[in-house]
């Protein structure tokens, strides 16, 4: 595809998205049409699993700008249209047309009338809740086995830089670019954690009970100044990794310098999402906003930001069906479906 690494870069900037193999999903396309001839020559239309869900339901066929614009290498977010590369090879023609994220069709099943939306991406559906609800600037932290920091806000174009710590853009459901920001921190977590737990021979649960104690949070130096997680996403050199645990004196000593060292690492990836640092409030959803000592050590390292933990129940399932809300509910969208509490650092203490 690419007749040297110069190509290549442009294209993963053009398509603001590394070339990561089958992530792209264009490039799955590229794989048949040049390995399974026989299957591309019988393929009719490809879609993301949303759309064919919804073609299911509905026999109609569109392609969803969220799901076209998030690391498929299939749109060039410069000219906002499909890429260049596609007219060649016939991909262009396999491709629905796309339409609006609140496009409806009306279908019948026993005997009542259903409205059906084309579908949305996942990561894309998440934030629809906090795009209709929140009227300031933010920040959206979604916090799992990958730490993702979403920037609504940042429409600069995708530097080459960027890309190469870990930055790519996603498509929010108005079709407008949600720089993003990425980090493997929650399974280094994961990883470390159960190191501790076999190192000390204690319990998750003991872990999970602690509370952020300022006295010790404050003494944690950390384990490698030289260290930039921003040329590490994938947190292969992360310094905790290779330290021998016996260099503490307890567990809780060891969670506290972990919980340093992650924490860092998801500031630089804030950096890298809000490079300015425009933002003034962090939502931070997922498996992180529910650890406190986590939460806190965010609050206190970051004193001048508003933090919050923030959870919408079901919020995929949510998202979608407020980018279709005008089509089926005559009610304003309630605010109250996203959860918030707040992390404060206010004399030398968190509240």
């Amino acid at each position: 595809m690419f007749y040297n690494e110069n190509e290549q870069k442009q294209l993963e900037l053009e398509t603001c998205c590394p070339i990561q193999g089958n992530l792209n999903s264009g490039l799955q396309l590229f794989r048949i049409y040049h390995q399974r001839k026989e299957i591309f020559a019988k393929t009719i239309t490809s879609l993301h699993f949303p759309q064919y869900f919804s073609f299911l339901l509905t026999g109609k066929k569109y392609s969803d700008i969220t799901s076209i614009g998030c690391h498929t290498s299939l749109w060039d977010f410069g000219k906002n249209n499909f890429h260049d590369w596609l007219k060649p090879l016939g991909i262009d023609s396999k491709l629905a047309p796309v339409v609006a994220n609140d496009t409806v069709e009306e279908v019948k099943f026993d005997g009542a009338s259903l409205l059906v939306g084309i579908g949305i991406h996942d990561s894309s559906a998440a934030l629809v809740p906090y795009l209709k609800s929140i009227k300031d600037p933010f920040l959206l932290i979604s916090t799992g086995t990958w730490s993702i920091t979403l920037n609504p806000f940042n429409n600069n174009p995708l530097t080459q830089e960027e890309l190469k710590t870990g930055g790519l853009c996603y498509m929010n459901y108005l079709g407008k670019p949600v720089k993003a920001s990425r980090v493997f921190l929650g399974n280094v977590y994961e990883k470390e954690l159960n190191r501790i737990l076999a190192f000390y021979q204690t319990h998750k649960e003991h872990i999970q009970s602690l509370d952020f104690d300022l006295t010790l949070f404050s003494t944690v130096k950390p384990l490698d100044i030289n260290y930039n997680s921003k040329d590490d996403f994938l947190l292969e050199k992360f310094p905790f990794s290779s330290i021998e645990l016996n260099h503490f004196s307890d567990y809780k000593q060891a969670y506290f310098q972990l919980i340093f060292e992650l924490v860092n690492v998801q500031i630089n990836s804030v950096k890298s999402a809000d490079p300015n640092n425009e933002i003034k409030q962090i939502f931070i959803d997922g498996d992180f906003g529910h650890n406190v000592v986590f939460m806190k050590a965010v609050a206190y390292l970051l004193k001048e930001k508003k933090i919050f933990a923030a959870e919408v129940p079901q919020s995929t399932s949510i998202g979608a069906a407020l980018v279709i809300h005008d089509h089926w509910n005559d009610l304003p969208i309630d605010e109250s479906i996203i959860r918030l509490e707040e992390y404060i650092s206010v004399h030398n203490s968190i509240v």
